[in-house]
């Protein structure tokens, strides 16, 4: 509603009324007709006050009604009409200049292949962001808001460690939006975490893994050896190479195509890993048998391991190492990891010295002895 700037009081002749105000709306004259004088003044003071007020903005009188409504409401939370305007006005530029997910989730991809990341970090990136952008289809990454992240995450209806790594590559993307001006600020990052049961770690006991090693296919012993002795990832067994293992000099080379993290290192062999390796020792060739998944679980059950913990290997190589050299620096570059952080809080149980001895004592002449108990 266009007001003027001012409104005229002027006496008048007409047959009910002595005295009447004119102003303008929208460039339309209006006028109001009073009996008194002060009554038509203190409405001339009112349409002036109001005409200040609100300015000379073309505003119906319903569109009028939504600002006050707004202003009283922002108001109350501590905010203002130009603030609400300009955070909108800022949405709406950045939405502009956005791009769908689909975009840029395959940039993403494509941008982590340049930069030489590992094929299994590539293949979790295009399975798990393929579904978020497959169900957010059509969608521009500016528009998508924390609370709908929240809610596909749970929909998702998933284990708890499943759904923290959904969101944590999301939050990769988003962080990957951020950088190229997508989006003013990474929502992702603001979607409810979700609670994962705490509890220990669980591992497995120097007898448990005897009885494994002994129940075991002799060309299954290698890898089994190494994931309990020497903590690589399953998936970094499943690409090692013998040539990749130097007896020699006690050490195997994790190359940075076979690494998750990307990044080569030299993992130790401790005296009983090399115990068990000496007797499979070759050239070339791959370490992980053909089948050796269903392999090794068929060696569970002969070994009579019937409550397998998740990542029991790593996890238990982890555990022994930290409880018998004491050296969290160390053990974080074993496992591929930046720093130690990681370790404390995926990777270690508290362990007994005894028992870690115990770990680190298991050789094959202990394994052929039939007084090992198998349980």
């Amino acid at each position: 509603m266009a007001l003027g700037t001012s409104a005229k009081v002027r006496r008048v002749k007409h047959p009910r009324y002595k005295w009447i105000v004119t102003y303008s709306i929208n460039a339309i004259r209006q006028k109001k007709y009073f009996n008194r004088k002060q009554d038509a003044e203190e409405f001339k003071e009112a349409r002036e006050k109001e005409s200040i007020e609100h300015g000379t903005s073309e505003l119906t009188a319903t569109e009028r009604a939504a600002v006050l409504d707004l202003r009283d409401r922002l108001a109350s939370c501590g905010g203002s009409v130009r603030e609400a305007l300009e955070a909108f006005c800022a949405q709406r530029e950045s939405t502009s200049r956005s791009t769908d997910v689909e975009s840029l989730v395959a940039d993403l991809i494509a941008t982590k292949e340049r930069e030489g990341q590992s094929k299994r970090y590539l293949q979790d990136l295009r399975s798990r962001l393929g579904r978020f952008a497959q169900d957010f289809e059509g969608r521009t990454i500016a528009d998508i808001s924390a609370e709908e992240i929240s809610e596909w995450l749970h929909d998702l209806r998933v284990s708890p460690t499943t759904e923290t790594n959904y969101r944590r590559l999301i939050v990769r993307a988003f962080n990957f939006a951020q950088e190229r001006g997508f989006v003013e600020d990474n929502r992702a990052a603001k979607a409810a975490k979700v609670k994962t049961a705490g509890g220990e770690v669980g591992i497995l006991t120097p007898t448990q893994m005897t009885a494994l090693l002994l129940a075991a296919d002799e060309s299954l012993v290698p890898a089994l050896a190494i994931g309990a002795f020497a903590g690589l990832r399953r998936a970094e067994i499943e690409r090692l190479d013998w040539s990749e293992i130097d007896l020699d000099s006690n050490f195997i080379e994790v190359t940075a195509a076979k690494s998750k993290s990307a990044t080569r290192r030299l993992v130790e062999i401790l005296p009983n890993l090399r115990a068990w390796l000496l007797p499979h020792r070759k050239l070339a060739g791959k370490v992980d048998p053909p089948a050796s998944r269903e392999r090794a679980k068929e060696a569970r059950e002969r070994a009579g391991i019937n409550d397998w913990p998740s990542n029991a290997l790593r996890h238990s190589y982890a555990s022994y190492h930290l409880a018998e050299l004491k050296d969290s620096a160390r053990l974080a570059l074993e496992l591929g990891h930046t720093n130690s952080a990681l370790i404390f809080q995926h990777y270690r149980e508290l362990v007994k010295p005894k028992d870690a001895a115990r770990w680190w004592a298991v050789m094959p002449g202990q394994a052929e002895d039939k007084t090992v108990a198998i349980a």
